[in-house]
């Protein structure tokens, strides 16, 4: 076999060199045109700076971006509520939050046990000029001459399901993150039909008289003596105040009890009609024991959430089960502080 010449071995070995410093060049080429556009297209130089100065914004959906939203909600209307004379925040009775920007304040009233008060919302302290309370929930609304509140936005809190994170918030810069454990908690297992029997169980124990937030700053809940209320519950009360000034609650005489069905959410499972009060509306209309299914041709889940939307006076239609047979009875509603339960 005939050895390759000298020659031969030499082009090959110059070939060689000049396509290797031809890839080469070219790598080089691309590689430092490729990190010229990643360069360009991070911003890097610019970035670095930024992050070394100020704190990135929290990322959407992230438990940090629900902890800034719900410090930002709360920071501007959070309240304190406290004796007119009171000189200290070691006497403030309650914490509140304001709800509209010209000066109602929501609050659990059973930590009221003075005249007078005063509130500090955001370092500036009013005087309270009036005091509306709800009679069928522990909820009070406060009234101060201001137009500059931040009052939150209310959560859809019929949505909120269990497992949802939410914030208590018991005094400013305080948080405590907790979750919904139970949306469909009994809040009592009998009560007058007019009273909510159900609310929210959180996952962790907290004081009452304190607003709840959802994880997007929304106003969800507040901790009252009878339990976590839910927005929902509370809000027909407000709605009523802001409009006329006040709330009467229209009373119909009836005890109810939840059922299974309704704890684990059935539609058109009604309420369970326990006893039926002496002298009350519904007694005057003969109304009978058996499963309260309808009022005004609505299906009743929560009949204290249906009679929410009635004053005394008016005249509604129930739909009662009695033996299987749906009857029908009208009523014209009372005074729920008339009844004697």
């Amino acid at each position: 076999m005939q050895k390759p010449s000298l020659s031969f071995l030499g082009a090959v070995l110059i070939l060689a060199v000049v396509v290797g410093g031809l890839a080469g060049v070219i790598s080089s080429v691309v590689i430092n045109e490729s990190i010229e556009n990643y360069v360009e297209y991070l911003g890097i130089t610019d970035s670095f700076v930024v992050i070394s100065e100020v704190k990135p914004q929290a990322l959407s959906g992230t438990y940090e971006e629900a902890l800034d939203a719900v410090a930002a909600a709360s920071s501007g209307s959070l309240a304190y509520v406290l004796p007119v004379n009171a000189g200290t925040f070691s006497e403030v009775v309650a914490v509140g939050v304001a709800v509209t920007s010209d000066g109602w304040i929501l609050t659990d009233r059973h930590r009221l046990d003075a005249v007078a008060y005063d509130v500090v919302v955001d370092g500036d302290r009013f005087t309270v000029e009036e005091i509306i309370v709800d009679e069928l929930s522990s909820a009070a609304l406060l009234k101060v001459d201001t137009d500059g509140f931040s009052a939150p936005a209310f959560a859809h809190s019929l949505d909120i399901e269990s497992g949802s994170l939410v914030f208590g918030v018991p005094g400013y810069g305080e948080l405590i993150p907790t979750s919904v454990r139970l949306s469909q908690a009994l809040l009592y297992e009998s009560a007058p039909a007019e009273v909510e029997h159900v609310g929210w169980l959180l996952s962790d124990e907290v004081d009452s008289s304190m607003p709840v937030f959802d994880a997007n700053g929304s106003l969800s809940a507040f901790v009252m003596r009878e339990g976590v209320v839910p927005m929902h519950v509370l809000r027909p009360f407000v709605e009523k105040v802001l409009l006329a000034g006040e709330a009467p609650a229209a009373g119909i005489g009836l005890v109810t009890r939840v059922s299974t069905s309704q704890m684990i959410g059935v539609e058109h499972s009604g309420e369970v009609i326990a006893d039926v009060i002496p002298g009350g509306s519904a007694a005057l209309a003969g109304v009978k024991r058996g499963v309260l299914f309808e009022i005004d041709g609505q299906n009743v889940w929560s009949s204290a959430l249906a009679l929410r939307a009635y004053d005394p006076g008016d005249e509604i239609t129930l739909g009662v089960l009695v033996d299987g047979a749906l009857e029908e009875f009208n009523v014209t509603l009372g005074a729920f502080e008339d009844l004697v339960y």
